[in-house]
């Protein structure tokens, strides 16, 4: 089963797109299709060799859109200046302009003729197509229009018409096209080549072919390719097109580096700690292209409706033309107010712009290091009504500290601390690194059993020793009412021996940041976290939180957060990534902070690659930004529309008017859409 990428040109029909889609998705030996119009990519995972694939797709989508081409590898060909389409305008304009001369009838009739076939033969072939299958798309409204307008006597128009769409095609797909170039340049993040070092020098090889380990040659103002560790070296890396962030960042010896990240003025050797797969760069593009499979509700709604929709309207307008003339008569009239009805009816402006607006609002958040992987989780960061936060490594800095060691009768300090650091050499948790720093070196091997949520045991000279919460004691019944409150309990067998107390600190951004959650987004923000009631109630009310739960069980938090969507949906959760799967799943929208783990990256919705919690205010306020410009899309389209086919029913509508409410909406709708991704860009 391969994976084959195409870019297309020449397509701008949203419904024939959502055809060509479907009819690919048919093919035997195709196992998954993905159409986005948006970037102008065709992607498809089959069984079947790769030119056979191509020419089988290549049939389907000129069986929809004849014009249109294929350029396999995600080529942006389709960006260049379509000519072609200018000289046929240009040659069917020449032609409808000769109809006026003083020539006899027929031969005025004859340039109006082949005006209409220079400029929209394809139009009508693709639209005729369409109706011998049953279905309805705009090239089907068009190619009605105007055969009709000609067999009532109403060729100049019909001409005119077609002219006039052709037009509003051309400068849709170049309104198109530029949004898609600003979307590509988010690809250049990702370098192709790197410079592997060998022992004969430095070599030029295929990003793809290098393998984790390997040593690479940074040279002066590159991009990092793969993501790694400097171990040779000292320079400044622009981190923006990762991190969003502006200010350069030091890299010397030790300096864990991201591909995508552009060095500065000095050179580097890299030892790559991850392939091309699976790096930084190549992680970002797979989840913003992949971000158009997971629909919000908005784009929900507009495939729904234009299902329905064309059909409706199509039979509105037979009933048009049809139940007038049988009462009053007159069925040239009312044919030709069927006509304009018809080519205004088209839903084009809303399958093509919202889609685009969204992608647009996902491709401007990761240019600033927010990672949203689908609209319906950009719908749920504009509409949330409360944030709820875990607090270790989230809230606070994550980097936790030994502040003070309990310890029972007949034990001391270095016993304690021992028993915990070989209990927590496993783990990866904040806590656990706490201790193992302040053990300071390496704890005996032992064989442990970890219970999630509560702590570590294990056998050391015959003996249990446990090494966990509070609750961890109690479950065994261990009793610890002689120690003070700690994070950390350690007993052997039934006896509680030592606490362990650890401090951490606030990020430095986190006060701001709930301050203008609360005042600019009216949120409601609530703190879960495992941590005992103490830390959790300090840090609460350092935040000035509207509520927390303490010392809860991964489940637990799950059950909170169910709590709290009763009173204020939808909710969000922002978590490290490390234990938060569950309730991160649970929120309408789970963030995770950072790239540093699989988990935050698998089960997150929303990352926040900076690692900084300002992202979550940017997010929001492009996520609302986006949801303006897809609102405006939908209201404007509608409104025009509507206005358009009521004036085409009474009678007050020229054809001229419905190719406005079609293709000219279109073009402002996508123009809209377009402008979002420089206006986040500049603006946010």
């Amino acid at each position: 089963m391969g994976k084959h990428v195409y870019s297309f040109k020449g397509l701008s029909c949203a419904q024939c797109a959502e055809k060509i889609k479907n009819q690919i998705s048919r093919i035997a030996g195709v196992d998954s299709v993905e159409l986005n119009l948006a970037t102008g990519k065709l992607t498809v995972t089959a069984a079947i060799e790769d030119g056979e694939l191509k020419r089988i797709v290549q049939k389907t989508v000129n069986q929809f859109e004849p014009g249109a081409s294929l350029v396999e590898g995600g080529s942006d060909k389709h960006a260049k200046n379509d000519y072609k389409g200018w000289l046929l305008l240009f040659v069917s304009s020449a032609l409808f302009v000769l109809s006026f001369l003083p020539v006899p009838a027929e031969v005025s009739q004859a340039l109006l003729f082949f005006s209409v076939l220079v400029s929209g033969y394809d139009t009508i072939v693709s639209g005729l197509r369409s109706l011998f299958k049953l279905q309805m798309d705009e090239n089907t409204l068009m190619g009605i229009a105007v055969i009709a307008a000609f067999a009532i006597g109403e060729s100049v128009e019909g001409a005119a018409v077609m002219l006039f769409f052709k037009l509003g095609e051309i400068f849709e797909e170049s309104a198109g096209n530029k949004s898609r170039k600003e979307i590509e340049k988010l690809s250049n993040i990702r370098p192709e080549h790197a410079y592997l070092r060998t022992p004969e020098g430095a070599v030029k090889v295929d990003a793809k072919d290098v393998k984790a380990g390997s040593e690479i040659l940074i040279r002066p103002y590159d991009r990092i390719p793969l993501d790694g560790v400097v171990v040779s070296g000292s320079s400044t890396l622009d981190t923006s097109a990762i991190t969003g962030e502006s200010m350069p960042r030091e890299a010397v010896n030790g300096t864990k580096v991201l591909s995508g990240m552009l060095n500065g003025q000095g050179t580097l050797v890299v030892r790559t700690t991850a392939e091309y797969a699976n790096s930084a760069a190549t992680i970002i593009l797979e989840m913003v292209e992949q971000a158009a499979e997971r629909k919000g509700n908005a784009q929900k709604f507009i495939t729904r409706f234009a299902r329905y929709y064309t059909p409706i309207v199509t039979l509105l307008a037979v009933l048009l033309a049809v139940v007038p003339t049988l009462i009053m008569g007159d069925f040239k009239t009312w044919l030709y107010r069927a006509l304009v009805f018809l080519v205004a009816s088209c839903p084009c402006a809303l399958v093509l712009s919202v889609p685009l607006a969204f992608f647009a609002g996902i491709g401007g958040a990761s240019s600033k290091g927010i990672l949203i992987k689908g609209g319906r989780y950009l719908e749920a960061l504009a509409k949330s009504k409360a944030v709820v936060f875990d607090k270790t490594g989230t809230l606070t800095i994550g980097k936790l500290s030994v502040a003070k060691i309990n310890c029972a009768e007949g034990f001391n300090a270095n016993e304690v601390l021992k028993l915990a650091a070989t209990a927590e050499a496993g783990s990866s948790h904040p806590i656990a690194e706490a201790i193992l720093r302040a053990y300071g070196k390496t704890p005996p091997e032992v064989e442990y059993k970890e219970e999630a949520g509560f702590g570590v045991s294990f056998t050391l000279n015959g003996k249990t020793v446990r090494c966990g919460s509070a609750r961890f004691m109690q479950k065994y019944n261990i009793d610890t009412s002689r120690l003070p409150r700690a994070n950390v309990f350690v007993a052997v067998d039934t006896l509680a021996v030592g606490s362990i107390e650890l401090t951490d600190s606030l990020r430095p951004e986190a006060e701001k940041v709930i301050e203008k959650l609360k005042s600019e987004h009216g949120q409601k923000v609530y703190i879960l976290s495992g941590d005992g009631h103490e830390q959790t109630e300090s840090a609460a009310k350092k935040t000035n939180a509207d509520g927390f739960y303490a010392e809860l069980l991964p489940g637990q938090k799950v059950e909170m957060l169910d709590k709290i969507r009763q009173e204020a949906s939808p909710v969000l959760f922002v978590g490290d990534g490390i234990n938060d799967s569950p309730v991160l799943a649970a929120a309408d929208a789970g963030i995770a902070m950072g790239l540093g783990t699989d988990a935050a990256i698998e089960a997150a919705d929303v990352i926040l690659s900076s690692n900084n919690l300002e992202g979550l205010i940017k997010g929001m306020r492009l996520a609302k930004k986006t949801m303006v410009v897809v609102k405006a899309n939908i209201v404007f389209s509608l409104f025009v529309k509507a206005i358009v086919l009521l004036l085409a029913a009474a009678g007050y509508a020229p054809m001229i008017l419905a190719v406005f409410a079609d293709v000219g909406v279109s073009v402002i709708t996508v123009l809209n859409s377009a402008n979002l991704l420089r206006s986040i860009k500049k603006n946010i």
